[in-house]
């Protein structure tokens, strides 16, 4: 009797197929192998012709080099899945079809899930249910090695569109305003679902809601060119007055709320303000926001209000995102709809300067002036001191702009953080400092917050308010837990003992109260209401009331909730619940809300992938076990990914270097399941610190990577890693002998990594002015790099492969290899290459005598640059647009341009392009006459090339001088 095999394949997240009971295959030769063998599994019968074949896989090359290419596919694939097997090949195939041979039983993980949907339609009512709310908890994105590839976006498309009908399927027959939710959260424009849900929150009289899901469903349905149907827009109101929370009385804070006030008059006629208000924990900042707000949304005001926390250094943007989010409109820019919803994704040390978040601010200065068209808008943010950097520097350049505005900025912010100062802000802000309260208001504060908790007034009360210090949360805490005593307490004391005091509260509520305080705390701004209701049962036991728990606890003022989150009272509650956790159950609480945040139904966006690395990482770290490390180490790579692809450097190297650190404490099983993530890990950071200019500790990460590279794709990687690192420093010499040396190391069908090399080899020829040898070089790059199939080696060695030519006067021939390099460049995930494909094509533009398309090739690549935080190739715009200027007659506006790149040089070190970009700058100041200063800089010229020590070099700066 023939034998069977079983083959498996994996096709949600990364691609990996197993043959019977072997390891799974994750590592492939080259990407169309992979791609080959993801088709034919997906195919009907799991048979392809050859010509779906060739158009899927090779439509870019001519007929005869396509059909060598698919040879070499279905070969190497064949090397892969028979290795170690006797007896025919698992593929077959003819002159006309490619098949998986008949002997084979066949597994897929996506047919299976699509046959769970379709299948579920056919059976009982609850049967239905059960098989759909099981299907649905499979959110995982398909082919994502290869998601850029048309047929992996029609198979995306189709699971898509299958899971949107089995969720609506689901909602239509449970009714549940759950499953409802579900269906907007996956296609916010289905009109039939926000009917559904408007209608309910109107008749449950929770209006905001219901305005927010139309408005979420207007927007979606503009985008498809839709008009909003009749019978929605007949539900399409103006928002009710907003509910105000029963808010206590401002007591002692009447100048500043009117200070306030007055400032921000003139918004909506178009004169904005900008206001930050400071001092210490607890003296009241979040409480005048507050009254400050609900006096400006009874106005008619948009009021968006967002508070950062400690963890925003590692959630970019988030305090925004909490601002912004309630307020879904057509966004302004592409970027400001990543920003509010990021995308995951898988590029400086320190933190990115305020000058390269200029494109963020802009784009954030259109949201707000389109919010404002109906209403004035006031963005509040509390707390910023904790916000992260690349958001301080972005509020900062909206504060400098809100004049014209029909839109303010209300800021908090501590004093007396020693590990987050007041971040810098333009000096036309106005600052209130709010000092301490004085006896009479502090009295009348005590009064107010004993006859709340139910207390009598009396000497007691009075003596809280002596004591306080005139520090309101103090005097609040006092006068509620008639804790004062003869001792006195220091003003300066106050944070600390308003935590014991706050301890003392949480420990008189009921165990289960308990347990959820410190559930809350722990969570922060992921205390979802939907979270906290999922993991109640496990949190509270089965036979506790959720809403019980709630009510006490808002009988006690220590924790807030409404229809969408839950909060603490006030910030340093979350100290207080802390600070009753051993560490232990301090690292299962945070497990277990990444474990709700991973279980939440759709699929996950930047945002909460970012939030389970922050819960993760912080479970392993409270104890360092090995039961938590694995979780940690793959969501907290998963985490720096998304952070390094939002620009956010200093929080990705953050992620990276946490995560890598669970990765090393696993035993060795947990190590080989992880190492390929790992791996992928210690490039992102070698890459991350080598753009910002540390080549140190990028070297570190290189040679990190190469102890865990395993296969010659990988091994190519960490040559090129190196290399770059020497090319960034300015030293060629030493990255082409490393190049070279990689290219010896790695095996002849190694076709990607050789093809990776081969580019940057070329470059380096391009650099020290070898033209035949780059054209050489190049050459073969490209040849390698359409049989290898890897899009991102493609769009690089059309790239340089075009500057060759072009800086040899083939100009025609290079301008038609650019648009086919920018095609390529649509096609793979790498920001830098994308950045450097426009950069050089507007060089390239530029010697072609057309000087404004050469400015807005580089202008796309100074805000790729930007965003993505891509600091030397950022100063190559420079230099470019310098050269520009230049030939338009504009030495000054060059002069600028290549002072802007002196500063980037001298930022990253780069003593080759220093050396350049100060022999030019000699130029242009002689040409501006400014002699006596061109020739400091010349001496400037010639030192700097003397540093790198490379005769070529030398020659070129000095023949560059003598011109000038």
């Amino acid at each position: 009797m023939e034998t069977v095999t079983l083959l498996r394949g994996q096709l949600f997240g990364r691609m990996r197929v197993t043959v019977d009971d072997q390891p799974p295959i994750v590592e492939w030769p080259r990407p169309t192998a992979r791609r080959l063998v993801a088709l034919l599994l997906l195919a009907p019968d799991h048979v392809c012709s050859r010509s779906i074949l060739l158009e899927q896989l090779f439509s870019h090359l001519d007929p005869v080099r396509a059909a060598r290419a698919l040879s070499k596919a279905l070969s190497m694939a064949r090397v892969v899945l028979d290795e170690g097997r006797p007896g025919p090949s698992l593929l077959a195939a003819d002159r006309d079809k490619v098949w998986i041979a008949d002997q084979v039983r066949v597994e897929v993980d996506v047919l299976d899930h699509l046959a769970m949907l379709q299948g579920a339609r056919n059976l009982a009512v609850a049967a239905q249910h059960e098989r759909l709310r099981a299907a649905l908890r499979e959110s995982r994105p398909v082919l994502v090695e290869d998601a850029y590839e048309e047929w992996a976006m029609e198979v995306a498309d189709h699971l898509e569109r299958e899971r949107r009908a089995a969720g609506l399927l689901l909602a239509r027959s449970t009714g549940i305003e759950a499953d409802w939710r579900a269906v907007v959260a996956a296609d916010p424009a289905n009109e039939e679902a926000c009917a559904v849900l408007v209608d309910r929150q109107l008749r449950a009289g929770r209006r905001r809601e219901a305005m927010v899901a139309l408005e979420t469903c207007r927007v979606a349905l503009e985008q498809l060119g839709l008009p909003l149907p009749p019978g929605l827009a007949a539900l399409d109101v103006p928002p009710p007055p907003p509910t105000r929370r029963v808010l206590w009385p401002l007591y002692g804070r009447e100048r500043e709320c009117t200070r306030i006030l007055d400032a921000v008059a003139g918004t909506a006629n178009g004169t904005g303000a900008a206001i930050l208000v400071a001092g210490p924990t607890g003296i009241g900042k979040t409480h005048l926001l507050r009254h400050l707000l609900a006096q400006l949304a009874e106005d008619g005001w948009t009021v968006a209000m967002g508070a950062a926390v400690r963890d925003d250094r590692v959630a970019p943007f988030a305090a925004l995102r909490t601002a912004l989010l309630p307020y879904p409109l057509e966004a302004t820019s592409p970027l400001v709809a990543r920003l509010l919803v990021p995308e995951a994704a898988g590029a400086t040390v320190g933190p990115v300067p305020t000058a390269e978040l200029a494109v963020v601010a802009d784009a954030l200065r259109q949201h707000l002036d389109t919010m404002a068209q109906r209403r004035p808008v006031v963005l509040c943010i509390d707390d910023l001191q904790w916000a992260d950097r690349a958001l301080q520097a972005v509020i900062a350049r909206l504060a400098a702009d809100v004049a014209g505005r029909r839109w303010s900025l209300l800021l908090a912010a501590r004093t007396d953080e020693p590990d987050a100062p007041v971040p810098e802000l333009p000096t036309s802000i106005l600052r209130l400092s709010l000092d301490v309260l004085d006896r009479e208001a502090s009295t009348r504060l005590a009064v107010h917050a004993a006859e709340e908790a139910g207390l009598v007034v009396d000497d007691r009360t009075r003596e809280a308010a002596e004591r306080g210090r005139g520090h309101p949360f103090f005097i609040v805490e006092l006068a509620r837990t008639r804790s004062a005593n003869a001792g006195g307490v220091a003003a300066a004391a106050v944070p600390e003992r308003i935590i014991e005091l706050l301890r003392s509260r949480v420990a008189q509520c009921s165990p289960a109260a308990r347990r959820l305080t410190a559930f809350v705390a722990i969570a922060g701004e992921d205390a979802t209401t939907g979270l906290v209701a999922s993991a109640t049962r496990l949190l509270l036991g089965p036979a506790t009331d959720l809403a019980d728990v709630l009510d006490e606890l808002e009988r006690v003022a220590l924790i807030h909730s409404d229809q969408e989150r839950l909060w603490l009272s006030h910030p340093l509650l979350r100290d207080a619940a802390e600070s009753t956790l051993n560490v232990v159950r301090r690292a299962q609480l945070h497990a277990r809300v990444a474990e709700a945040l991973e279980a939440k139904a759709g699929r996950p966006d930047g945002g909460r992938i970012l939030a389970i690395a922050r819960h993760r990482l912080a479970a392993f770290q409270a104890t360092r076990a090995v039961e938590f490390a694995s979780a940690a180490a793959s969501a907290g790579l998963a985490g720096a990914r998304v952070a390094h692809s939002l620009g956010a450097p200093a929080a990705a190297e953050e992620l990276y270097v946490r995560a890598l650190e669970a990765y090393a404490s696993l035993e060795d099983e947990g190590r080989c399941r992880l190492r390929h993530e790992a791996f992928q890990g210690w490039v992102g950071l070698g890459q991350l610190r080598m753009n910002g200019g540390d080549y140190a500790r990028a070297s570190e990460a290189a040679e990190e990577a190469w102890q865990l590279a395993t296969v010659p794709e990988e091994h190519g990687r960490v040559w090129w890693l190196r290399a770059e690192i020497a090319y960034h420093r300015g030293d060629l010499e030493a990255g082409m002998r490393i190049l070279e040396e990689g290219l010896r190391d790695l095996p002849e069908d190694a076709e990607v990594a050789r093809a990776r090399l081969l580019v940057e080899l070329g470059w380096c020829h391009v650099r020290r002015r070898e033209p035949e040898a780059a054209l050489a070089t190049l050459c073969s790059a490209v040849e390698l790099a359409y049989d290898a199939g890897d899009w991102t080696v493609l769009t690089a060695a059309l790239d340089r492969y075009a500057y060759a030519l072009a800086s040899t006067g083939c100009l025609a021939e290079a301008l038609v290899l650019y648009e086919r390099a920018e095609a390529a460049s649509q096609r793979c995930s790498d920001r830098h290459e994308q950045a450097v494909v426009r950069l050089h094509h507007g060089v390239a533009r530029l010697w072609n005598g057309e000087y404004e398309d050469a400015l807005t090739e580089l202008d796309q690549a100074a805000e790729l640059c930007e965003r993505h935080a891509l600091v030397y190739v950022r100063s190559v715009v420079h230099w470019g647009r310098a050269w520009v200027e230049e030939a338009r007659g504009e030495p000054g506006l060059a002069l600028e341009e290549r002072d802007a790149e002196l500063r980037l040089l001298h930022q990253i070190g780069n003593d080759r392009n220093l050396a350049g970009c100060q022999a030019h700058r000699v130029k242009l100041l002689r040409l501006l006459g400014r002699c006596e200063e061109a020739e400091r800089v010349a001496v400037a010229a010639q030192a700097a090339a003397e540093r790198v020590g490379d005769p070529v070099l030398v020659e070129e700066v000095e023949q560059a001088l003598s011109a000038g």
